[in-house]
């Protein structure tokens, strides 16, 4: 038991400044989780006793948001407000959806760190060196613009950025790794290999479709959105006429080919995903897309066709290599012991 009539002990000025120095530097990195019920260095998850800790799991949760987001406006007409993460729709929770496919993701990068240290191509996996190296690469940064110094990609990487950028340097020597060890693929196999995954080396149809869209007040709920989309879908089914007299409705012509693939499996997938199914002369149902409504009308649409192999036999070969490696992370996490906390969920009280 402690002695609570000790006499109390004051800790030199110079000592105190340097604890609050300390605190400082530190609170921007806890003070958010610990907000949240789990602090960043908090163990979320382990795969043969290495930890995935809640300041990774929380970078992955960031990029899976927007995404189940829409899942749940696609399934269940529900929006991001209050208490929406631990709403129940259906039979299933928004929180559980998003852990469960940020920790997929996370385990998945995490199985990649444990194999590259295997084979000798990284020495610290751990959460905590990350976030030093984080914040010493964005030091080095912002020394060198001080001094006029070229800098190669952002002046400052966020934590998110920062971690897929060594993730996917990482993934990339594992693969040359593993190619260098392994046979080299004959010429058959990577035939063989082109012929099963033809459509990976095709042009995409060329799509050109007229977007039709109205405007949704930013945080807008649930009931507004489902007006918004009635008002497009009686908007849709006027006649011509009427149809171009309504002020409130804009268009625009737009074309998907292999020059916006990026932004087309990005940011835009919702609407090459509508626009993709279109012939010439069909219409979308309206949908929601990012604080607007939308309807398509397909214009024109001009098949892609194939690259022969000798055209694109490098890639064929990259590809080959990275399916390898994937194969690889696979079977290891398929046989690797992976335990995860229990309640995440209701501990980290997310918003």
């Amino acid at each position: 038991m402690k002695n609570r009539n000790k006499p109390k002990r004051w800790l030199p000025a110079a000592a105190l400044l340097t604890l609050v120095a300390v605190l400082v530097l530190l609170g921007g990195w806890l003070s958010r989780d610990a907000r949240e019920g789990l602090d960043a260095g908090e163990v979320v998850a382990t795969i043969d006793g290495h930890p995935v800790k809640y300041g990774e799991l929380r970078l992955f949760m960031e990029r899976q948001r927007s995404l189940v987001v829409q899942q749940f406006y696609t399934a269940y007409g529900a929006v991001d407000q209050a208490g929406y993460w631990y709403a129940e729709y259906g039979t299933e929770r928004p929180i559980d959806v998003l852990l469960e496919q940020a920790l997929d993701e996370a385990l998945d990068t995490k199985a990649l760190q444990v194999l590259a240290q295997r084979y000798g191509l990284v020495e610290e996996i751990d959460y905590e060196t990350f976030h030093r190296q984080w914040i010493e690469e964005n030091d080095r940064r912002e020394q060198a613009a001080g001094t006029g110094e070229v800098i190669y990609g952002p002046e400052q990487y966020d934590e998110a950025g920062y971690y897929r950028y060594l993730a996917d340097r990482l993934a990339l020597a594992l693969q040359r790794k593993l190619a260098a060890e392994g046979e080299e693929p004959s010429a058959e196999a990577l035939a063989d290999y082109y012929l099963a995954h033809h459509d990976r080396f095709g042009l995409r149809d060329e799509l050109t479709v007229r977007m039709y869209t109205c405007s949704v007040p930013e945080g807008a709920e649930a009931s507004v959105i489902e007006a918004a989309l009635q008002r497009m879908k009686d908007w849709q089914e006027a006649d011509a006429a009427t149809r171009q007299r309504d002020a409130e409705v804009s268009q625009t012509v737009r074309v998907f080919d292999n020059s916006t693939s990026k932004q087309d499996t990005g940011w835009d997938y919702s609407l090459y995903r509508h626009a993709s199914i279109l012939q010439p002369g069909e219409w979308s149902e309206a949908f929601y897309h990012n604080g607007f409504i939308y309807v398509l009308e397909g214009l024109e649409r001009k098949p892609g066709g194939y690259l022969p192999l000798e055209d694109v036999l490098p890639l064929v070969k990259q590809q080959y290599a990275k399916e390898r490696y994937a194969e690889a992370v696979r079977q290891y996490r398929k046989q690797a012991n992976i335990v995860i906390e229990e309640r995440l969920a209701e501990r980290m009280r997310y918003e």
